[in-house]
């Protein structure tokens, strides 16, 4: 090899190292098996490897997981969901089906129902909290409608629930459209000032 060809393939691997610094590393995994699990919660590689995983990704240090199925899988999911430590375990609720692809698929959505976000502390996970413990911040997403309805939802107790804000986001627009168009006939008259010498 010629020293100006070994040059250029330094540069080159110093261009790709730099990109991807700035960019951070991932892949999309789909629904193949999953080895990773430095430092997860005990159980959480045996809950992402179900069988109703359909898609997934990692970035850095962060990996989603997508899931499929219906009411009875997801409550059944959710119960080994419930038994993970340490992490939060928290539940969001999105009105409809799953409608984003989140880059990794843009020619195409995989269809799902669920996901769990797994998040490192500092990596888009908030620093732990006093009192709570775990490098890995756990989320279960879940998207209403389609196979799983609201009323079908048996969450254990040590899980907390949350919105996904979506329906208090829309809400709160249209209120703030609202706020701006005319009332009707017009703005408000101040009310009439009280004659002199008669009581208010």
């Amino acid at each position: 090899m010629s020293r100006n060809a070994f040059i250029v393939m330094v540069m080159i691997a110093a261009v790709a190292a730099a990109c991807s610094v700035a960019t951070g590393m991932g892949a999309r995994f789909g629904a193949g098996p999953m080895s990773h699990s430095d430092g997860w919660p005990d159980g959480l590689l045996d809950l992402c490897n179900s069988k109703s995983r359909v898609d997934g990704y990692w970035v850095n240090a962060n990996t989603w997981c997508h899931f499929a199925g219906d009411a009875k899988a997801f409550n059944a999911f959710l119960n080994r969901y419930a038994s993970l430590t340490p992490t939060p375990l928290r539940l969001i609720l999105h009105p409809g089906p799953r409608r984003s692809n989140d880059g990794w698929t843009a020619d195409k959505i995989v269809p799902s129902n669920w996901m769990l976000s797994i998040l490192r502390r500092g990596w888009g996970a908030p620093e732990a909290k006093p009192g709570e413990t775990g490098t890995y911040v756990v989320t279960l997403h879940l998207w209403l409608g389609g196979t799983i309805a609201l009323q079908d939802l048996d969450v254990p107790l040590n899980v907390s629930v949350r919105s996904g804000t979506e329906i208090e986001k829309f809400v709160a627009e249209h209120e703030a459209r609202q706020s701006l168009v005319p009332k009707e006939g017009g703005a408000e008259k101040p009310p009439a000032a009280t004659p002199p010498g008669k009581p208010q």
